[in-house]
């Protein structure tokens, strides 16, 4: 299946101001999603895997359980989720607020402009932010703990790159019960350096240190070296947003930057 060529992401008209006056998104900490049983899922399946198999000999058992025993302990990291399912009824219930509110919206990002941030600004790349990947909903790829390979590592000392291997599929694996989602994650190191400090790449919010994901290389240039003002291809209205609001909003904002606005369009999600 192709890499699709915009992402989705569900929020609500507040979130979007805040968004567009700080020309960023935010980024979680991947044991704080929305969903606290994500982390497990991926912990669960493998020690599963591991049970059944019947791990030999004895002391590379010992050593398959440290390194699960370490990235439960240990898993760090911050994401920003996106989504390929284009105004869907469960990401408008599940991330917008949609229900029993009119505040919800889409912000439609160009993939290839995120590409773009990701790779050359200069605050993203110190960031080490990565992807957008696309999430696994299946065990497919499952990291193979009992290989030769991961033996030979183990016993050479290769503990931390094992733990590493394992964190990355976690990250990117996700219960099959979500998969309407089609989720797609921006990934990025949880610590916070003293360089990033000195930058203010990050941002805390209610206790949490959340990384800043920049989306202009210039604060008054929004479309410097992108295809779209801030990698925004489209603005959609959730079911009961009122979509003069959006616009007249939108328009003001495009407008001090001398640009138009993204396309804005309603959502033919009838209610919620």
């Amino acid at each position: 299946m192709s890499e699709p060529s915009e992402l989705w992401h569900y929020t609500t008209f507040d979130s979007l101001m805040a968004i567009l006056q700080s020309q960023s998104l935010l980024a979680m900490d991947f044991r704080a999603l929305n969903d606290t049983q994500e982390f497990k899922h991926g912990i669960k399946v493998l020690k599963e895997m591991f049970s059944i198999e019947g791990f030999a000999p004895s002391e590379h058992f010992e050593r398959v359980q440290d390194v699960l025993s370490d990235v439960e302990t240990r898993c760090d990291g911050q994401v920003i989720s996106l989504s390929a399912a284009p105004d869907s009824l469960s990401m408008w219930r599940g991330y917008s607020g949609a229900v029993g509110g009119n505040q919800a919206v889409a912000i439609v990002f160009d993939v290839e402009d995120l590409k773009t941030l990701v790779q050359r600004h200069a605050e993203n790349k110190l960031s080490q932010f990565s992807g957008p990947r696309k999430v696994r909903y299946d065990t497919s790829c499952l990291p193979q703990l009992n290989g030769t390979d991961v033996q030979a590592k183990l016993e050479e000392g290769g503990h931390i790159s094992v733990v590493c291997q394992v964190n990355d599929w976690i990250k990117f694996t996700k219960n099959k019960a979500f998969r309407e989602e089609g989720e797609y994650r921006l990934l990025c190191s949880g610590g916070v350096g003293s360089i990033e400090r000195r930058r203010q790449s990050y941002q805390v919010v209610n206790g949490e240190f959340r990384k800043i994901f920049r989306l202009s290389f210039d604060d008054e240039k929004i479309f410097m070296n992108l295809k779209k003002p801030l990698a925004i291809k489209e603005l959609w209205a959730g079911p009961k947003m009122n979509f003069d609001k959006l616009e007249r909003y939108t328009q003001n904002y495009f407008s001090q930057f001398g640009c138009g606005r993204p396309d804005i369009k309603q959502s033919r999600i009838p209610f919620i």
